[in-house]
């Protein structure tokens, strides 16, 4: 059998994209018969790392918490702009080494892939938030330098972060692009529309542009309803949100802050908004334009990252330029004048969803690749 080891700077109970890919990756793989497990920094909720190893079972998967260190070394590289922020246990390979593939998650911390230059083992890089961090990568020569060197094969989730990956010297042949999938089984559409009722899910933090939506809501023609739900990453942000949310407490607009919601409440909320809006000013994939397209929701969403590749513009949503609150409100007001419009859309985006991004889609792809560096790996 197949042993995998998904090794990502961090996992539950911290919340995000890259730590939910990697927890449905692994429970995908496991159902497929793949022995899959999780090896990530010991942190809690708020980032804070502690001295203890965790061994525990999250479903059918092996989690291992492995303790960081911070040392004078570190602290050096760090002043100097290198991804090493802590230095894993060394047990790490020893563990690394019972497995027949490395598979390294996200670029925001280089420690993990740079321990594998000590192991001898295929490895895998997946590169979840390289454009959120490509700066990194293009003033700095020694993050550059492990990038480069630490895996065979790199997985990029769309075009625009496969061209980074090139600009930053990896080659063509050691590219894969796999996107990020969603459960087409769990978020189906379902129910009746809200008649202008628009959605906005995400982190609380500057660069998913909820600010650019609520000063759309001036230039809208239609009255309309908007929920806000998600966690708070920024509370200096949501200071500025709440001042902006206050200016339509007497204006024909509604609108109302959830706060964090778990996935039934959050389906529920896609399949009875008329419209789904990602108003990102920098986004790398953007998973919820997937989760709403697949509950048949028509999405406005930013032409930034790799969202291009999921929203078609006119064909199952419409793309807007980032930080234009103008044109976001122009192309609201389009979806919501134009029923028909809003119907054929969210047609085509539950087709394409269920044909290119479908986590079975997803898993046979990833399957391949990993078939494809294990036999390399015998023939070496």
């Amino acid at each position: 059998m197949m042993k995998i080891l998904m090794v990502t700077p961090s996992y539950k109970p911290i919340v995000g994209g890259t730590e939910t890919v990697v927890s449905n990756l692994t429970k995908m793989l496991n159902k497929r018969g793949i022995k899959t497990d999780i090896m990530t920094f010991a942190m809690n909720e708020k980032w804070h790392a502690f001295k203890r190893w965790e061994i525990k079972q999250d479903d059918s998967a092996t989690v291992y918490r492995v303790p960081g260190y911070r040392n004078a070394v570190t602290s050096i590289l760090n002043r100097l702009g290198v991804n090493l922020h802590f230095l894993p246990s060394l047990k790490f390979i020893k563990i690394a080494t019972q497995y027949d593939i490395i598979h390294f998650h996200d670029v925001i911390d280089l420690s993990f892939p740079f321990l594998s230059f000590f192991i001898r083992k295929p490895t895998i890089f997946h590169c979840h938030t390289l454009s959120e961090s490509i700066e990194l990568y293009q003033n700095n020569a020694i993050n550059r330098y492990i990038l480069r060197n630490c895996a065979d094969i790199y997985i990029c989730i769309g075009v625009h972060t496969k061209e980074l990956l090139f600009d930053l010297g990896i080659k063509d042949s050691q590219v894969n692009i796999v996107p990020n999938g969603v459960d087409v089984q769990k978020f189906i559409p379902g129910g009746k529309k809200e008649d202008n009722l628009i959605l906005y899910h995400g982190r609380i933090t500057r660069r998913k542009g909820l600010h650019v939506l609520l000063q759309a809501l001036p230039y809208l023609k239609n009255s309309v309803q908007l929920i806000i739900s998600g966690i708070v990453s920024d509370r200096e942000y949501l200071n500025e949100i709440r001042g902006l949310v206050s200016k339509f407490d007497d204006s024909h607009h509604s609108v109302k802050y959830l706060g964090p919601v778990d996935t039934v409440q959050l389906i529920s909320l896609y399949q009875k908004s008329s419209i789904f809006v990602c108003p990102s000013l920098r986004e790398e994939f953007g998973i919820v334009n997937l989760e709403a397209m697949a509950c048949k929701t028509p999405v406005i969403a930013t032409n930034v990252g790799n969202i291009p590749d999921i929203v078609d513009h006119m064909k199952n949503g419409i793309l807007v330029p980032p930080g234009d609150p103008i044109k976001l409100a122009e192309a609201i007001d389009y979806l919501l004048e134009n029923e028909q419009e809003r119907i054929r859309f969210s047609e085509e985006a539950r087709k394409k969803v269920v044909k290119y991004f479908s986590w079975d889609v997803i898993i046979d792809k990833l399957y391949d690749i990993y078939q494809s560096i294990v036999r390399g790996s015998k023939e070496a």
